[in-house]
This record gives structure tokens, sequence and C-alpha cells, in this order.
């Protein structure tokens, strides 16, 4: 009886899953030549020190010029050029690699792409800074998972992560109208530092068509033609 039980717990350990998994890997820099060497994913020769045999016969195609990434693994990357700090960031990733570019950024600025990383990761997306770097500033909006790596995982907050070019607080003594402002409320007047807030977001392209509520859920501004995913039904809303 025990011999019957060890075989079936080895067969189950070694059945293969057989799941199959779809990935999209986005490679961005701000320099187009490194892109293009990037895009043509060939290695030298050299790599065969330290890229073991079977991982080189699997994963890469060795020409005459070094060693070229399969054509598989090709079309599961894209690359563009990308400013991270000035372009709008991809959106719903579940992980984000960013090595060694931190170091040379100014506390602010690292806050500031920080943020963008945390806005741009889907729940528990993970983080992976270089080896010299650390979220710093930004720990309530990511939690380590392996110290000796720099993998952070991303943490869920009340608080909204600031943006860059969008303001965290906006006078609420100030009662200048936004010229240009577009939107509406149940009430018709819209709070001007709502109003302002909502302009700034959406002058960032981080955001599309929106709606502002309170805490009570009462809508305070509606941006955009929102039709397509929430209709409000006619009648008195009081």
């Amino acid at each position: 009886m025990a011999k019957k039980k060890a075989a079936a717990k080895k067969k189950t350990a070694t059945r293969p899953t057989q799941q199959q998994f779809e990935f999209q890997i986005f490679g961005t820099d701000l320099d187009n030549e490194v892109i293009e060497t990037a895009r043509a994913g060939l290695y030298p020769e050299g790599i065969a020190v330290d890229v073991t045999p079977d991982r080189r016969q699997r994963h890469f195609v060795q020409e005459e010029a070094g060693f070229r990434v399969c054509k598989a693994i090709r079309e599961m990357a894209v690359f563009a050029q990308q400013n991270v700090i000035k372009d709008p960031p991809f959106t719903k990733l579940d992980s984000i690699c960013c090595r060694n570019l931190l170091i040379y950024l100014e506390p602010e600025m690292q806050q500031q792409l920080l943020s963008v990383f945390h806005y741009a990761l889907r729940p528990d997306g993970l983080l992976m800074l270089g080896p010299s770097e650390t979220v710093g500033g930004a720990a309530d909006l990511f939690q380590p998972v392996d110290k000796k790596w720099k993998i952070f995982r991303r943490a869920e907050t009340t608080l909204a992560a600031p943006l860059p070019g969008i303001p965290v607080q906006v006078s609420p003594a100030s009662t200048e109208k936004t010229p240009g402002a577009t939107g509406s409320t149940q009430s018709g007047a819209v709070q001007p530092q709502v109003a302002k807030l909502v302009e700034q977001l959406l002058l960032s392209r981080y955001a599309p068509a929106s709606v502002v509520v309170n805490d009570r859920g009462d809508i305070l501004f509606i941006h955009g033609r929102t039709g397509p995913i929430w209709h409000l039904p006619r009648g008195d809303r009081e």
C-alpha cells in the first residue's frame, strides 16, 4: 500500500501542466539606436560563456555574426522609443524591469517615476530595480519581495499616487474658473477646484473619459463620452 501511494505521488509530481501562457514584452529606451539594436536581437559569440548550451539551443539561432534570439521570442517583444519621464506609460503591466536608471535621477524625479510605475502596474505587479537602487520615498507604493535582487510588489493604497504634471492639492479657497473646461454635473455648477484638477489630469493624457464622485458617490464632474460604458437614466436624482 505504501509503495502504491509513493508511485502515485511521483506520477503526479512529474505530470506536465500542459498550460499555455501568452506573453507580451514592451522594451523602451530614449535612444532610437538602442531600440534598433534590441530589435535585432543579435548577441556576440561571447555569450556562450554565460549562457548554457541548453538555453542557447532553445532560445537562440547561431549565425555567422553570433547568436540571434529565436523568432518565437522576438515576436513577443515590441520595441519603441519612449521618454519614461514625459511620455504616457504603458498600463496594466504584470511587471516592470527598470534597472540602473533611477541612480541617474534626482530624488524628486525618482519619486515621480516610481509613482508612474505604480500607476502602470496591475494589482500585485512586480517592479525590478538595479542592485544599487531602492524605492526610497515611495515605500508606501511598493513592498519588498526580494531585497537581494531588488524585486518589489505593487502595494494597494487608498491614496492616489501623484503623477507628473498633476497637482496633488488644489487650494479650497480658489474660486477662479478654469478657462476652456468642459463637462457637466447634476447641479450644473462645477466646483472650480474639481474642474481644475480634472482638466490637469486629462491634459496629462493619463485618463480616458472620466466621472468624478465624492466620498458619498455623488457625481461632481463628467468629462468625455461615457455613454458606451455608463448611461445615466432619466429622472429626478434628489
